[in-house]
């Protein structure tokens, strides 16, 4: 090979070097970019009374409560959808609907429900009937404060009367109101299932 040669291939591979970091960076960000385009830009025609779009508010590093004896981050659904609602003082009829309607929209995705995980929280001492729990078995069941709660939600009254959804990088960035028809929610579910279908974590393997 001829000087000429190999001084253009040690070039070339220097070049893809200096690239290599640059293209990491670019994966990295790709969740993130499309976690705030689908809020800012994602306005399909036929999405008047479905649910309302909020935030992108970041959770994902938060520390908020107690699942099994143990301290409770939404890192344990990192990469997946999920559903989240809360309630305190009593879960009585509105409250037991919504964890029945996260269960059953999660179900009607078919294939794509194991991209969505439910998360409930109760504050104030609230104790769940081991009746209720068991049907609703693979819910994150978290007991909470008052405070940790402002920190997801903030300080709003009507906080506990809606069913929440965090993205698959942390993002609360949806909620859907007691009483929506649940086709309307399954709809929204549907669609974002299939927008992020192509995201990837960076340290998930091929």
């Amino acid at each position: 090979m001829s000087i000429t040669g190999s001084s253009s291939a040690m070039k070339n591979q220097q070049q893809k070097s200096k690239n290599i970091p640059l293209l990491i960076l670019l994966i990295c960000l790709i969740p993130v970019v499309g976690s705030t385009l689908l809020y800012l830009f994602w306005k399909p025609s036929d999405f008047v009374n479905n649910g309302e779009l909020i935030g992108p508010n970041p959770v994902g590093e938060l520390r908020v409560g107690i699942f099994n004896n143990s301290p409770f981050t939404f890192s344990v659904v990192d990469g997946r959808w999920a559903f989240v609602s809360m309630a305190s003082v009593s879960c009585e009829e509105d409250c037991q609907k919504r964890l029945y309607l996260m269960r059953q929209i999660r179900l009607t995705q078919g294939a794509e429900s194991e991209r969505i995980d439910r998360i409930f929280f109760s504050s104030d001492g609230l104790e769940l009937s081991p009746e209720l729990v068991s049907q609703h078995a693979g819910t994150y069941f978290v007991e909470s404060t008052e405070e940790e709660l402002n920190q997801i939600f903030g300080e709003h009254a009507d906080r506990d009367r809606f069913i929440y959804l965090i993205d698959p990088v942390g993002n609360l960035m949806m909620k859907f109101p007691d009483g929506m028809n649940p086709s309307l929610i399954k709809k929204d579910v549907s669609k974002l299932l299939k927008i992020s279908k192509g995201w990837k974590r960076i340290d998930e393997p091929e």
